[in-house]
């Protein structure tokens, strides 16, 4: 390469690195976007939120004044009506008496003026009405400090209520920058999610115990979704939980909040979290005598002789990711009774023989029809059984199985199968990532057994 090229091929480089990092930067101005975004959204949010909450607080306390004063009007007629009963009552005792002494009154002047020798005998009967009408008696009226005098209490001085109600909103409600528990981790599962959060190491003044998990359809990054959208799929002291019956390829938004042991009032939400899955869900097949299959969950209610294996709906096992199957209930147990990852879904297939890898609910395993020397904890009720797999460059595939916190790992080797128009199996060639596509299946004897794949 002479002078020239040399000139050139450095141009020609450096043209290169400066697209790179154009490119980059590029990358990075939109996370920056998106950081503003995320900033200028919240404050947004939380102006709206704080206005509504302010106005329905406002509200609240008018129509809590309006209705206490409404109250106490009621309490100030009803002691009114109670105070001035006895007085009316007096009013018309006295009322009556200056009529019956308006009539003695009549009665006397009508006497004075009629000749008085012919009057004697009425004269002497009019005499006895004042002891007979008791006109030297007057009725009780009560003293003034005997009457009530109504008040209301009302807080004065420093008590105020409006003195209360202001110091009490100087404190009411706070502004926080970040959420106490942040989501860490959306993983997808089949026809499901995986969330994980953790709480943050500064010092927030919370110690959190219970948390709540909330979740509906959108994408945080592309539109606000409505507060009543969203709903409680998880309340407890986990820091994770798998969100189930999600339909593959939708987006969903999840977030978190938590609240110290004891307390009824929860911390603000995490940063909204977006997520999806993309793997459709494990099934059982419902085909299958002996057994009661509820899509993820098979449950075998009855000893049909012979023995039956219960497969899933398809080869639906992407080696390269994990499967889980929990022991939900248990009953009695055989020798050959197990779950299995297999090549075919051959009803009348031996699942200790080639083509399978099979763990006894002994604990026992099998890979190809020999027993492993390492043997697992039997599965009981409330048992994990999980298996972890792995693609490997040689075409064979890395197997970790694991219970109870005990762990065996081996290579398996493995070919892709697939159905021909026939249907029947046939083999493909050596296994690559993601191209082996296995069955999980089910062998039991006894019933009572109830199982959940995940």
């Amino acid at each position: 390469m002479d002078e020239e090229e040399e000139y050139v091929q450095g141009v020609i480089e450096t043209v290169d690195t400066a697209k790179k990092y154009r490119i980059q930067l590029s990358e990075l101005l939109d996370e920056l976007e998106a950081a503003e975004s995320q900033i200028a959204t919240s404050a947004n949010m939380s102006r709206n939120q704080l206005r509504n909450h302010f106005e329905r607080v406002k509200c609240c306390i008018e129509a809590s004044l309006d209705s206490r004063r409404k109250e106490l009007e009621e309490q100030i007629a009803d002691e009114e009506r109670r105070a001035a009963a006895p007085l009316t009552e007096c009013r018309t005792i006295i009322q009556q008496n200056v009529q019956l002494a308006q009539q003695v009154l009549n009665e006397g002047k009508t006497l004075l003026i009629n000749d008085h020798q012919s009057q004697k005998s009425a004269m002497v009967e009019f005499k006895k009405k004042v002891n007979e009408l008791s006109l030297d008696s007057l009725p009780e009226v009560p003293v003034l400090a005997d009457i009530a005098f109504i008040s209301v209490d009302l807080p004065r001085d420093e008590d105020t209520a409006e003195t209360q109600l202001a110091d009490a909103i100087k404190e009411y409600g706070r502004v926080i920058s970040h959420a106490p528990v942040q989501i860490t981790l959306a993983e997808e599962r089949p026809g499901a999610i995986l969330v994980q959060w953790m709480e943050r190491d500064d010092d927030c003044g919370l110690d959190l115990a219970e948390f709540r998990l909330q979740f509906c359809q959108g994408n945080s990054k592309r539109a606000e979704v409505n507060e009543d959208a969203f709903k409680t799929v998880y309340e407890g002291p986990q820091h994770s939980t798998v969100v189930r019956h999600l339909a593959p390829s939708v987006h969903y938004m999840f977030r978190v909040c938590g609240r110290p042991d004891g307390s009824n009032q929860w911390s603000v939400w995490s940063v909204p979290c977006s997520a999806s899955t993309s793997i459709a869900p494990y099934e059982w097949s419902a085909e299958q005598e002996g057994y009661s299959v509820s899509g993820d969950v098979a449950e075998r209610i009855s000893k049909a002789p012979p023995p039956s294996t219960l497969f899933s709906q398809s080869a639906c096992y992407t080696c390269g990711t994990s499967i889980v199957f929990r022991i939900m209930e248990c009953g009695q147990t055989s020798d050959d009774d197990g779950i299995a990852l297999c090549q075919m879904n051959d009803t009348n297939h031996n699942m200790m023989a080639a083509g399978s890898l099979f763990v006894c609910t002994n604990g026992a395993i099998f890979q190809d029809g020999f027993e492993k020397t390492t043997r697992l904890p039997a599965l009981t009720r409330g048992s994990v059984l999980t298996f972890d797999t792995e693609v490997l460059a040689s075409g064979k595939v890395r197997v970790t199985i694991e219970i109870s916190e005990k762990i065996v790992t081996f290579d398996w080797s493995v070919a892709s199968a697939a159905v021909d128009s026939m249907g029947c199996f046939g083999v493909m060639g050596p296994a690559q990532e993601k191209s082996i596509q296995l069955y999980f299946a089910l062998k039991l004897n006894h019933p009572d057994w109830r199982v959940r794949v995940e």
